[in-house]
């Protein structure tokens, strides 16, 4: 009987080993992977505060052009008459309707370009987190397996220092 559980707990060993293998080659692999992801999210933000910097450009431009839109009159028929030739009076209402969509098209440039950074972004955290449960619950089957691991070995242990049961006279 002993010899049986000595034999079963040398044969536990090598498994549990192939399993602790296993589940730290896994345990890499995941921080690897966190690692990747981190500097995903890293490049991400860089890109999101420069982005963030030329959406402040922009809207450094876009007030400019707002302020000379705003002082020009309010009326076509004005502009025509400020005008000393009709020529400079086309130029400047195609100048007015080219900025205003300039500013709509900037505008909303720039919102999508955010709203794209800001979805990679949760997306990336998704996965951080993810990534981060399955690094949780690799450690504790690891630690479980370890602890296998240990009690197999001390189940050895003790088999082997127990002495064989006498041979009935």
């Amino acid at each position: 009987m002993v010899l049986a559980l000595a034999s079963l707990a040398v044969a536990a060993v090598p498994a549990a080993a192939d399993d602790e293998s296993n589940v730290r080659g896994r345990l890499a692999t995941v921080a690897d992977q966190l690692a990747a992801n981190q500097q995903a999210i890293d490049r991400l933000q860089s890109q999101i505060a420069d982005r963030e910097q030329r959406i402040e450009r922009e809207r450094a431009q876009l007030r400019v052009l707002a302020r000379a839109i705003y002082i020009q009159p309010d009326s076509a028929l004005v502009l025509v008459a400020q005008s000393p030739t009709l020529g400079d009076a086309m130029t400047r209402l195609n100048d007015l309707a080219s900025a205003g969509d300039r500013a709509r098209s900037t505008k909303a440039a720039l919102d999508r370009d955010l709203y794209q950074l800001q979805a990679q972004r949760l997306e990336l955290d998704a996965r951080q987190a993810d990534l981060e449960q399955q690094k949780t619950e690799l450690d504790a089957e690891y630690a479980r397996l370890v602890a296998q691991a240990q009690a197999a070995a001390e189940a050895a242990a003790r088999a082997a220092a127990t002495p064989p049961p006498a041979p009935p006279p």
